[in-house]
């Protein structure tokens, strides 16, 4: 696992034994079984969404994010969340703060820390995405990036190139 942002104090090794207990669940688990036990399917800009409801002895909100119809995702941050990632299928590229990783099913996932600014870039048609938040997903700690006055960790320049680049041909891995 790869973890980005500001280091806190407290309760950081205990979301980290939260995402890997999320990881060993997932690796169970088929990908349609998953998806087909949704309680809740939401239609975004950034994927389509699927709500799964939290297994016994597992913390914190997951969602697993179909990202097959999206070039780039809406920068943002969680004021008060950490975010995970878990690579399910296909491949995508993520950016966090200033740091570029990829991500593939078996990888690595990463582990973003609050007010830590993020967006992924899926590289083919088939990527789908599991997102955990801890504590539970709150969509009033979403914080959309404003381009004009970004963040101290967010590259405006970087984010531009690459949305320019996908505007003018295909996924950057097909």
């Amino acid at each position: 696992m790869i973890t980005i942002g500001t280091p806190e104090t407290g309760d950081g090794r205990i979301v980290e034994q939260a995402v890997v207990a999320w990881e060993k669940y997932l690796k169970g688990v088929d990908l349609r079984d998953l998806i087909n036990s949704a309680v809740e399917s939401d239609a975004t800009e950034d994927g389509l969404i699927h709500v799964i409801p939290t297994p016994d002895g597992l913390t914190g909100d997951f969602a697993v994010v179909d990202m097959s119809n999206v070039k780039i995702d809406t920068p943002h941050l969680h004021i008060d969340e950490h975010e995970a990632h878990v690579p399910l299928d296909g491949y995508a590229q993520m950016r966090v703060g200033r740091h570029t990783t990829t991500l593939t099913p078996g990888g690595d996932s990463v582990l973003i820390r609050p007010r830590t600014s993020h967006y992924t870039v899926p590289q083919n048609s088939r990527y789908k995405v599991g997102v955990i938040s801890l504590p539970s997903f709150n969509p009033d700690n979403q914080q959309l990036i404003d381009l004009a006055n970004p963040p101290q960790d967010f590259n405006s320049g970087f984010y531009e190139a690459t949305l320019a680049r996908l505007q003018s041909g295909p996924r950057l891995g097909e």
